[in-house]
């Protein structure tokens, strides 16, 4: 993975994507909303279109999900919190049905209760309660398939 760290949970780039099994759907567009085409993207604020630079940070679009995972549980004392699961966004590379399918099975099997859900076509974002450490988290998204969420081979 990339070096790049967003709450301790990797970031994937074309790289990565490019180790991954094929065949992987990926849009990369702007952190703005635009999407990127042979490395160049229409700004609609100006009408412009402009070359994106190997600094700019990019994200996967649709048809990828955009994952937000949060935890609703409160705490009274910052100590209290230092290694509780606080957030992660990410992106999938599965559609909606099946990720929700995955999440299903996850909450049937762990310590987890839903505080708040919302699905569309291109996005999940997840509220969630739990007691769960960072390192607990993402070891359970990770054996349900939920993060990184992509196609079993067999339905490649």
């Amino acid at each position: 993975m990339s070096d790049q760290q967003f709450d301790s949970y990797p970031v994937m780039d074309e790289k990565d994507l490019a180790e991954l099994p094929s065949p992987i759907i990926h849009q990369p567009w702007t952190t703005t909303g635009y999407p990127i085409v042979d490395g160049k993207y229409i700004d609609l604020t100006t009408g412009d279109t402009k070359t994106i630079t190997d600094a700019e940070w990019r994200t996967a679009g649709p048809p990828a999900l955009e994952l937000y995972w949060y935890n609703r549980t409160s705490r009274t004392s910052p100590e209290e919190c230092d290694d509780l699961f606080t957030s992660f966004s990410a992106s999938a590379f599965v559609d909606v049905t099946e990720y929700l399918k995955r999440l299903g099975e996850f909450l049937a099997g762990e310590p987890v209760k839903i505080a708040s859900l919302n699905a569309t076509t291109y996005a999940v974002h997840v509220g969630i309660m739990t007691e769960l450490s960072q390192e607990e988290m993402a070891d359970l998204l990770n054996r349900y398939r939920l993060w990184p969420a992509l196609k079993d081979r067999d339905t490649v």
